[in-house]
């Protein structure tokens, strides 16, 4: 009885295993996903896309690239030898060229809106910004380079480029910067026709950032531009800016910034950073500027 419950139980094992290995391995039917593959593709790291192409003028071009790698909710790149590549020949053809201008385009996820971004409004715009430090660290200056941000489904492309042929003097609206000494928020939150300020995230952790700054450096001095998109008059947009700017002069020196370290000022309607065609670039012109010298 023992011997005959032993085969027994090796047929039953061996009738499981060619039927698995039939269903599974030769016709590929396994709807568990258990059995059909040891390796769960979808959890694989995917290999970088190689299609990362830029027009740099009518005559060159940077073809196949691999894309920029960032994990999600992260802005600090995971840097190959083949972005390295990239960057130097972006830096290149920016010195030999003094009149062009590089637009780094950030790219996030619609689940990540409140991923931490430093100092940045949000975490595509922080993606340009460290990539764009990176080609300034190879001797090029910040007024070289238009930073903006946009939502997308894939991950895998985050960062875009685009030369503009344009001399930046001639550049038909202020080319606004984005690094520590000259910052621009286009989110701070003000109501329409009002200066009471609502500080956001980004904004709070530059602050606290320029604060410390000050008390180890107190030579220096702070001026904050207040800007306007152009509906109304131009002395309703001058003093608007004003205002605005003084609001957000008040929250530096309630932090501990000495007010005669800080002076305010308007462009009001008169320094856009786009068109004002559209709400969009509305919202971007209605924006605050610091500068820090």
């Amino acid at each position: 009885m023992r011997y005959f419950l032993l085969g027994l139980f090796l047929l039953a094992g061996w009738t499981t295993y060619t039927r698995w290995h039939y269903m599974c391995k030769i016709l590929n039917k396994c709807e568990d996903g258990t059995a059909i593959s040891a390796i769960d593709s979808t959890n694989m790291p995917q290999p970088r896309p190689t299609d990362l192409t830029i027009q740099l003028d009518d005559s060159t071009t940077l073809e196949n690239y691999e894309h920029f790698e960032f994990e999600e909710g992260k802005y600090i790149p995971n840097l190959s030898d083949n972005n390295y590549a990239l960057l130097d020949a972006l830096a290149a053809y920016l010195k030999e060229h003094p009149n062009t201008l590089l637009r780094i385009i950030g790219y996030y996820k619609n689940n990540e809106l409140d991923s931490l971004s430093g100092m940045q409004e949000d975490i595509g715009m922080a993606r340009a910004a460290v990539v764009r430090d990176f080609i300034m660290e190879k001797g090029i200056e910040p007024n070289r380079f238009l930073l903006s941000s946009s939502i997308t489904d894939d991950l895998r492309r985050p960062v875009g480029f685009e030369i503009i042929q344009k001399p930046p003097q001639d550049y038909d609206f202020e080319i606004p910067q984005f690094t520590f000494t000259n910052m621009n928020f286009e989110k701070l939150t003000f109501a329409y026709n009002s200066a009471i300020l609502e500080p956001t995230e980004a904004f709070t952790t530059y602050a606290d950032s320029v604060n410390t700054y000050f008390n180890e450096n107190p030579d220096k001095v702070l001026t904050i531009v207040g800007h306007t998109d152009d509906v109304g008059s131009t002395k309703f947009n001058y003093d608007l800016g004003l205002k605005r700017a003084k609001a957000v002069k008040k929250y530096f020196v309630d932090l501990g910034i000495p007010e005669d370290k800080i002076k305010t000022d308007s462009k009001g309607k008169t320094a856009p950073v786009a068109p004002n065609d559209t709400e969009e670039n509305r919202q971007k012109n209605r924006r605050v500027n610091t500068l820090i010298e």
